[in-house]
């Protein structure tokens, strides 16, 4: 009985450190833009689909998205001062927000919020059949937003929210 409790500890541990464990393979630096993020090694480059959309990546075979969209901020110097009504303008009435959080960092405010779409006609035109969920992680630099948005189902969004957190913890602002 103590080999297979040893056993079932060891191979529950090996899981745990597995299962936790992200491997970079590249990393994206923007010069032009002055701030790098490390991408995991599973996911792929994808052709961006929105003229404002920097970069988009997929782990193939799943779910999980993230694109990063660059847009004017003219006259703006932190996140906190645009509101989430704007932040979601037109569609902040179909937004379920699940969490909002402010952090302060390198002088920098982000914002974190995760939200999913309220069910509704624009939720069936934007998801298809899918159920999604979404973490956005934005800021504010030299005059321009930057969002970065993780997509996944709802079904694996708690799952995959460390690497998701992991990949946001990689972003490096220049100086």
């Amino acid at each position: 009985m103590k080999i297979i409790l040893t056993l079932l500890i060891f191979v529950f541990t090996i899981v745990l450190q597995v299962g936790n464990h992200i491997s970079f393979a590249e990393t994206f630096h923007s010069s032009l833009y002055g701030f790098s993020i490390d991408i995991p090694d599973d996911w792929s480059k994808r052709q961006p689909k929105k003229s404002w959309t920097l970069f988009t990546y997929a782990k193939l075979g799943s779910g999980e998205n993230l694109n990063m969209n660059v847009l004017s901020a003219e006259g703006l110097s932190s996140i906190k001062q645009v509101p989430l009504r704007q932040t979601f303008h037109p569609y902040y009435d179909y937004v379920i927000i699940v969490q909002k959080t402010y952090e302060n960092s390198q002088g920098t405010d982000f914002l974190h919020c995760i939200y999913k779409w309220k069910e509704s006609d624009l939720k069936k035109k934007l998801e298809g059949k899918y159920r999604l969920q979404y973490y956005v992680f934005q800021w504010i630099r030299n005059e321009k937003l930057f969002t970065l948005t993780f997509t996944d189902s709802e079904s694996n969004f708690t799952n995959n929210l460390q690497k998701f957190k992991k990949i946001i913890d990689s972003i490096q602002i220049d100086k």
